[in-house]
């Protein structure tokens, strides 16, 4: 397409197509259109120099679609379809925001940087338009149109096809004594269907409905165009309808949720502050957005919990890929404000057409503590954990432990010197260390200078197996550090909530003859965040008590 609308010195344009055949660029006897003239040099472009190009979308000249839904010329009565050859030639995944079950587009440059025409036949948009309606006609999907030979032929094939698939399906009611009511076959239709593309989709949704309730399918196809007996849901309906077929939704949702135990239940609360305008576009908008408590659910470390929680209804209009927020507490009574220390959230939402059936935890639309997410079923569940507010740590009575989030600074650890710790037992990953941007080479130096013994013992944050694999040895190193050298041991992962507590529990009644719901209770008297996975813990202390 890019070849065919530039003519006579014009500037070269970009092939994004990894399949087409650049051999053909250059002929002796001319160009395979016939355009002689036409020799054009492909080159790469960096995203910044074809920025201001002019944009070219298939349903610019789509007659089927009004002014309002992307159709551009005025001279398309003679072309009905869904512009197969500006398709072919639109390999980009950016698509149009009225037409997003369409991706793909081409650019083409009309002025150069100072303003002045590439070509002098094509003076501004409407001339380019009306040169590619010229050229639609013309371009190889249409003059490479299979023979009427070749159709029939293939016509042929499928009504075999379907006719044997038929008298087998027959043949198997037989066998298993099903009594069919015999219906008039239109195997020319069935053909004409699947010679032009046609596919079989399978609409399903979860969700429980009250007595007396029905769940209906209704869209933009002649199979689905109201409410009916033929698109009443149940367990799931099949129709057939052209594709190309996204799971997109007019409308979606957002949940934000974390969980973190306030210290103040009654006077304290959470918020949620973000690039969005629902979000309160920082602090230019309506400020940081206060958050509620949703329904209990399972939490990340297997306990019930009651998270905190803010809904975000966003149409695709309106839709951003990447939302960046934080999350900060708020106690109204005091009128303080403890915000997140750690970098910006994210969620990086993924295009609906490259969604390939993938789901959050465990089968839902529910994404534990990652930043790239899908939107399944209309929502996206943004489960967040690790609340960083600053260096709030506890000491766990006379065990001679404390627990807290992980320090950063020189500061941190001089405040830990003369809470009387000497020890300290990091089980951050190095991925956690780099994603805080925290050094820890300067971190034991800073330990050193204090008189305190760091040991780094890596653990993955929200992995069960390798909790399992590891808590034994961190409550080892915690016995040697504690009993065997008289530390006062700091315990911190990243926010003191998960994966320390969980060492200090095994500890507790691998070498202090707790039972682990006695522990866990200990723990939580002194450190009230603290939420270990207690599955964990019960298997390592049952398998070497």
């Amino acid at each position: 397409m890019q070849e065919e609308i530039k003519e006579e010195g014009g500037e070269p344009h970009q092939c994004n197509d990894p399949n087409h055949d650049h051999s053909q660029h250059s002929h002796p006897q001319g160009h395979p259109h016939g355009h002689p003239q036409m020799r054009p040099q492909m080159q790469t472009l960096e995203p910044h120099q074809y920025k201001s190009w002019i944009c070219i979308y298939p349903c610019y000249f789509n007659s089927n679609k009004s002014l309002q839904d992307g159709i551009r010329p005025d001279r398309l009565t003679i072309y009905r379809q869904k512009s197969p050859q500006i398709k072919s030639c639109a390999k980009s995944h950016k698509m149009h925001p009225k037409d997003w079950l369409h991706p793909g587009r081409i650019k083409v440059q009309v002025f150069d940087e100072l303003g002045n025409n590439t070509h002098p036949k094509i003076l501004n948009k409407k001339l380019l338009f009306d040169c590619i309606c010229d050229l639609l006609p013309k371009h190889k999907v249409r003059m490479e149109a299979p023979p009427k030979e070749i159709i029939d032929e293939k016509r042929n094939q499928v009504l075999a096809a379907l006719k044997k698939e038929r008298l087998e399906r027959q043949k198997d009611y037989n066998k298993r004594g099903i009594r069919t009511t015999k219906k008039k076959n239109k195997p020319s239709d069935e053909a004409a269907a699947f010679i032009h593309g046609t596919y079989k989709v399978q609409f399903q949704i979860n969700y429980k409905t009250d007595f007396g309730q029905d769940v209906y399918i209704v869209g933009g196809v002649p199979e689905l165009e109201q409410p009916r007996s033929s698109n009443l849901l149940q367990g799931s309906l099949m129709i057939r309808f052209n594709p190309y077929v996204v799971d997109i939704w007019e409308s979606f949702i957002i949940v934000f949720s974390i969980y973190y135990p306030l210290k103040d239940e009654v006077n304290e609360f959470m918020r949620i502050n973000g690039d969005l305008e629902k979000l309160g576009l920082w602090n230019k908008g309506t400020g940081p957005i206060r958050m509620t408590k949703g329904e209990e659910i399972t939490w990340l470390t297997g306990q019930k919990v009651r998270p905190w929680e803010f809904k975000v209804k966003l149409s695709h209009l309106d839709f951003k890929q990447r939302v960046t927020y934080k999350y900060s507490i708020k106690n109204d009574k005091e009128d303080y404000t403890i915000w997140e220390r750690e970098p910006s959230r994210y969620a990086q939402i993924g295009e609906p057409h490259n969604y390939d059936g993938l789901l959050g935890q465990r089968g839902t639309s529910r994404w534990p503590n990652v930043e790239n997410v899908y939107i399944v079923n209309g929502v996206i569940n943004k489960a967040d954990a690790n609340f960083v507010g600053g260096l709030s740590f506890d000491k766990i009575a006379d065990t001679g432990i404390f627990i807290g989030p992980y320090p950063q600074l020189e500061q941190d650890v001089k405040v830990m010197s003369e809470a009387g710790v000497t020890g300290v037992l990091n089980v951050q990953t190095e991925i956690d260390i780099a994603h805080r941007g925290i050094n820890w080479p300067r971190m034991v130096e800073y330990y050193n200078h204090y008189g305190i013994k760091p040991i780094h013992y890596p653990i993955h944050d929200f992995n069960e197996e390798d909790l399992k694999a590891k808590i034994k040895g961190g409550a080892e190193i915690l016995n040697q550090m504690i009993n065997d050298e008289g530390l006062q041991v700091y315990v911190h992962c990243t926010a003191g909530m998960g994966r320390a507590p969980a060492c200090v529990l095994t500890y507790l009644c691998l070498y202090q003859d707790m039972e682990p719901d006695e522990a866990d209770l200990f723990v939580k008297q002194h450190r009230k965040v603290s939420v270990p996975n207690m599955r964990a813990v019960k298997e390592i202390v049952s398998k070497y008590k």
